[in-house]
């Protein structure tokens, strides 16, 4: 591809993008778990949907799994969600082995039912 037909492309990417987060739902088909999401601001009149409050081990065991992977940094983290408090909990973090296919980077489905159970052993739902 030339470079004029990669900007193009990136062009119609990034136009799609903003039509199907405009109320739109995303069809089974057109569903892509690749895509990511845009960042929304959010302001006194439109406040966030909720909180988020990360444990101190949780972020010890992300920091050291970023720093000691040579691959791919994949996981799961564990919590709870407070519906009257509106705050998302993260109180564990389970480091998994990723299967790297050169383009995306999925996680190891031994790895991740592993990682699931540990959590759900603690007591915590996968977040």
């Amino acid at each position: 591809l030339s470079a004029e037909e990669l900007a193009k492309r990136r062009e119609d990417q990034k136009y799609k993008l903003s039509k199907a987060f405009k109320g739109q739902r995303h069809t089974k088909s057109s569903f892509d778990p690749f895509q990511l999401i845009p960042c929304c601001s959010y302001t006194e009149e439109k406040p966030e949907p909720f909180k988020v409050s990360v444990a101190a081990e949780a972020l010890l065991i992300m920091d050291l799994h970023a720093h000691v992977s040579m691959a791919e940094v994949i996981g799961l983290l564990g919590g709870r969600y407070s519906e009257t408090d509106g705050i998302v909990k993260v109180c564990a973090a389970e480091p998994c082995n990723s299967l790297s296919t050169g383009l995306q980077c999925e996680m190891d489905p031994v790895s991740q039912t592993q990682a699931s159970e540990i959590l759900a052993a603690r007591g915590y739902s996968i977040i």
